[in-house]
C-alpha cells in the first residue's frame, strides 16, 4: 500500500482551481520530490493531504486512510513544516516544543535537545523576535521530534542558512534509512536533485510528469553549449538534436550519443568555445513546461 495515495484530487477555491484532478503515489520508504512554480498548487496538495483543506472531489489517503475524515488518526504518523511557519509569539522556542510533544506519545526529551543542537534553535528566545530561519528550524524539530513514518516538507529549506540546511539533508538520508518517507517540496531543485529518488512537477494544478530523478534531470544526456565562427546547425540536422537554443552567441542543446562522434563533427567548424555539462533538473523542468506549453498551442489552433 503506497503510504501516500492520490487520485483525481481537485480543490476549487469557489471556481479558482487550486488542483484540477491530480493523481499521485508515494510508496513507503521513498524521498520524494515535488516541485513547480509559484501558485501551482503545491501547498494546495500538502494542505490537503494535511486535512487542512476539505477536497472538492476526488480522494487523498495516507496509510490507507481518509486525509481529511481520519486527519487526526493520520497526524500522530506524520511530521509536517508549513511553507510559512506560525506559532504563539509569546511563547519561547522550548515552550513551543514541550507543548507540540504533550500532544504526542513517547516522545524522548532527549531526542528534543539533540535536534536542537543540531539545528542550534536558540530555546531562550520568544518565537515573536525569530528570524524566518530561526522560525523554521523549531518547526523542523518540532516535526522530527516523534520519529515520524512519514515527514511531508514544504519549502523546509527556505530561510535557512548553508550549514543548517546541509544538516537537514543529511538527517532526512538518515531517517529515511531507518524507514521514514519523506515527501520533499522545495524551490532548491539542486537540494531535489541531490537526494529525491524520483519527483512529480506540477503545473497549473496537474502533474504533467512524475519519473525518476536523475532521468528527469537528463539521465546520461551532456547538456553541450558550442560558440562557432559558422552556423553549426547542420550538426544539428546530423544528430537529430530538435531542440536546440541559440542562447547569445551559443547553440545550446542536450544530447546523449558517443561524445567522440559529435567532436569529429564539429571539428570540421571553427570552434570559440565548447562546453559539456550535466544537464540540471531545472533545465529538465523547463524543457517539460515549454513542450506542455507547445501542446496546449497546439491544442488551441
Amino acid at each position: 500500500m503506497p503510504v501516500i495515495e492520490i487520485e483525481k484530487l481537485s480543490k476549487f477555491y469557489r471556481r479558482v482551481p487550486g488542483i484540477v484532478e491530480l493523481d499521485l503515489s508515494v510508496e513507503e520508504g521513498e524521498i520524494f520530490g515535488f516541485v513547480g512554480p509559484n501558485g501551482s498548487g503545491k501547498s494546495t496538495t500538502i494542505r490537503t493531504l494535511m486535512g487542512l483543506l476539505r477536497p472538492t472531489s476526488g480522494s487523498a489517503k495516507l496509510f490507507g486512510l481518509d486525509a481529511f475524515n481520519d486527519s487526526t488518526r493520520i497526524k500522530r504518523d506524520v511530521g509536517y513544516v508549513p511553507g510559512i511557519v506560525e506559532y504563539f509569539s509569546q511563547m519561547k522556542a522550548m515552550e513551543i516544543l514541550q507543548y507540540a510533544a504533550s500532544f504526542r506519545r513517547k516522545v524522548s526529551q532527549e531526542h528534543i535537545r539533540t535536534l536542537c543542537e543540531l539545528f542550534e534553535v536558540d530555546l531562550r528566545k520568544t518565537f515573536g523576535r525569530m528570524s524566518v530561519g530561526n522560525r523554521k528550524k523549531v518547526a523542523i524539530v518540532q516535526a522530527l521530534m516523534h520519529k515520524p513514518r512519514l515527514l511531508i516538507l514544504d519549502e523546509a529549506t527556505s530561510g535557512l542558512d548553508v550549514a543548517i540546511r546541509k544538516r537537514l539533508l543529511e538527517q532526512l538520508r538518515e531517517i529515511n534509512l531507518q524507514g521514514t518517507t519523506v515527501f520533499f517540496c522545495s524551490n532548491n531543485l539542486n537540494e531535489v536533485q541531490d537526494i529525491c529518488g524520483r519527483t512529480a512537477i506540477i503545473r497549473g494544478g496537474s502533474i504533467i510528469e512524475t519519473r525518476e530523478t536523475s532521468v528527469l534531470s537528463g539521465g546520461s544526456a551532456r547538456k553541450i553549449k558550442v560558440r562557432a565562427e559558422e552556423d553549426v546547425s547542420s550538426v544539428l540536422e546530423l544528430f537529430k538534436i530538435k531542440d536546440a537554443k541559440k542562447v547569445d552567441d551559443y547553440a545550446v542543446f542536450l544530447y546523449d550519443g558517443p561524445m567522440d562522434l559529435l567532436v569529429k563533427a564539429l571539428a570540421n567548424f571553427k570552434i570559440l568555445d565548447l562546453q559539456v555539462d550535466l544537464p540540471s533538473l531545472e533545465d529538465a523542468i523547463i524543457r517539460y513546461y515549454e513542450k506542455k506549453m507547445e501542446q496546449e498551442e497546439e491544442f488551441i489552433l
